[in-house]
C-alpha cells in the first residue's frame, strides 16, 4: 500500500500518469489516519495543485499532530528528491508561520537544483 504523505505525493506529482496508474493499481492508497487521501481521484485533485503551487502538504494524513511540507527539487527537468519540513500541526495553522516554511522550503529545493546544475 501506498501512503499519500507530502514526499510522496511531491513525487506522484513529478511522474507520468501512466506510471501513478500502474503504482495505485498494483498497491493502492493506504489509510493511516483519518486525513489520509485514500481516493484516487482526490490524490489526482492533489497532484495537480502540487503541480501548479510547488510544493505538497500533510496535515495529519501520516501523523496526528504533525503536519509537514515539502518541495520538489527539480534540474533540467529531473525529479531529484524533495525537501521537506515538519512541524507539530498546531504551528501551521497559523498563517504567518506556514507561508514563511512554504517560502523557505521552495527556496531550498531551489538552491539545491541550482547548485546541482552548477556544481556538476
Amino acid at each position: 500500500m501506498i501512503h499519500s504523505h507530502a514526499a510522496g505525493k511531491v513525487l506522484f506529482a513529478e511522474l507520468p500518469d501512466d506510471q501513478v496508474e500502474q503504482i495505485l493499481d498494483t498497491h493502492g492508497l493506504a489509510e493511516v489516519t483519518d486525513e489520509t487521501i485514500t481516493d484516487e481521484a482526490e490524490l489526482q485533485a492533489e497532484r495537480d495543485r502540487i503541480a501548479e503551487d510547488g510544493y505538497a502538504v500533510d496535515w495529519n494524513e501520516q501523523v496526528i499532530g504533525i503536519g509537514f511540507i515539502t518541495a520538489p527539487v527539480v534540474a533540467n527537468g529531473e525529479f531529484l528528491g524533495s525537501v521537506s519540513v515538519a512541524s507539530p500541526q498546531g504551528r501551521f495553522q497559523h498563517e504567518a508561520y506556514r507561508e514563511k516554511r512554504i517560502q523557505d522550503i521552495i527556496a531550498a529545493a531551489e538552491e539545491i537544483a541550482i547548485n546541482y546544475q552548477y556544481d556538476r
